[in-house]
């Protein structure tokens, strides 16, 4: 796995999680228990943090980024589909993220989701 310390802040990934040899995760990144992290998956918390809830899933090729002074807050029980894009978003617990959306802010998390556009 590619775990990278940015402006001395490392990704932390408790031992009953997997990350995939082919993901990478930046920064101030913070993995719960027992969740996976897929293959081509992006983590970058270089301006602020990304914080994964126990049991969650990250699945291929999603990237997920924070704007400066801002945050990404996945919470326990949530499932990032195949190729989402997220920034600067709050998931509630036991949600799916549709493959392909990009997620760009809580406001409008809900309407890009339901009408597939974006904002």
């Amino acid at each position: 796995m590619a775990l990278y310390e940015f402006e001395g802040k490392r990704p932390q990934v408790p031992i009953d999680s997997f990350v995939h040899p082919h993901a990478v995760l930046i920064g101030d990144v913070k993995v719960g228990h027992e969740c996976l992290i897929a293959p081509g998956v992006s983590i970058r918390a270089d301006f602020g943090p990304v914080v994964i809830g126990n049991r969650s899933n990250v699945q291929d090729n999603s990237v997920i980024h924070v704007y400066p002074d801002s945050r990404v807050i996945i919470e326990e029980d949530v499932t990032i589909a195949h190729g989402t894009i997220l920034h600067d978003v709050t998931d509630e617990q036991k949600m799916m993220a549709k493959a392909g959306i990009d997620y760009y802010c809580d406001i409008c998390k809900k309407y890009i989701a339901t009408m597939k556009a974006v904002i």
